[in-house]
């Protein structure tokens, strides 16, 4: 992914069955199972909205990819200093992400897909971390703002890390892509960053009740009111990223009509063929195929 980039990828079957909690805040390990319409799952470990941010990043800014053992397995070697600025330097700090890092490596999960150990399954680290600058370093309570490294410029200091992916993911991710901005990962609140995620992996013009939405994503009834509220503070975000929440209606509706979403098989991570260019987007297909497993709704509300 290129600094100019506005999309990110990530399995259309990982948007519709919440493997990752709609929350950013950190919460213990525990074993959580959810059921919805497209499959159910049971994960235990701590997996919500800011590991997806930090696994969706790394994916599409791995400088290569090869293959390892026979379960389909690949190693992304990445760029710390590049993963880093693309997430934020001032929003994340080196020892954040290789935590969000090793709690994907850590996290099981068994679900209608199959079942796994680990999004990922090795993490090698070689070299040393950038020394603190300014725009790093937090100065009674504030990080000093200035001018940061280039998205995708190189490391300083040299730090790399070797990721092993696991070959379910890998798999889910060859099965089906959406494409999604950006702005997705600058949400406050995990529910908005989830639900957006929900939509995004349906047809332009396909409408939920926010009700169902929620259900969807993992939220419980008794927390829906509040999860509204927090989806309201990032009612501008989410409509940039192509989702509008109307309250009144009590409808969230995937909005964006320029932006193809649905793309089937990322080829890139085709284990026959290593991924070296890391300037253009994987598996960026001009024409978007339509999503024969799912249609769109442009009526009615899913159930669940």
């Amino acid at each position: 992914m290129s600094r100019h980039s506005k999309l990110l990828q990530t399995p259309r079957t990982a948007c519709r069955i919440p493997l990752f909690a709609a929350t950013r805040r950190g919460r213990a390990v525990i074993q959580q199972r959810v059921e919805t319409s497209w499959g159910w799952a049971v994960v235990t470990g701590r997996l919500h909205q800011c590991h997806r941010d930090v696994l969706d990043f790394m994916m599409a800014t791995a400088d290569a990819w090869r293959p390892v053992g026979a379960h389909g397995d690949m190693i992304a070697r990445i760029d710390s200093s590049r993963l880093r600025g693309e997430l934020g330097w001032d929003r994340w700090t080196y020892r954040q992400i290789l935590d969000a890092l090793r709690d994907l490596r850590a996290a099981e999960i068994a679900s209608s897909m199959g079942e796994w150990t680990g999004v990922l399954t090795h993490i090698i680290e070689s070299g040393t971390a950038p020394a603190p600058r300014r725009g790093m370093v937090r100065k009674k309570g504030q990080v000093l703002r200035v001018k940061c490294p280039v998205p995708g410029g190189p490391a300083r200091g040299g730090m790399v890390w070797e990721v092993t992916v696991s070959g379910a993911w890998i798999a889910l991710a060859r099965e089906a892509v959406v494409r999604y901005p950006i702005t997705v990962t600058r949400m406050r609140y995990g529910v908005s960053q989830a639900v957006s995620r929900l939509m995004l992996s349906h047809s332009p013009g396909a409408h939920y009740a926010v009700e169902t939405a929620l259900t969807a994503v993992g939220i419980q009834t008794k927390r829906h009111q509040r999860a509204m509220e927090e989806m309201r503070q990032d009612a501008v975000l989410m409509a940039a990223a192509g989702v509008a929440l109307d309250p009144v209606t009590g409808t969230v509706t995937h909005v964006d009509h320029t932006t193809p979403v649905i793309e089937p098989k990322a080829g890139p991570l085709d284990h026959t063929t290593p991924v070296a260019d890391h300037t253009t987007p994987v598996a960026d297909h001009t024409t978007p195929v339509a999503d024969h497993t799912t249609p769109a709704k442009t009526t009615q509300p899913r159930s669940l």
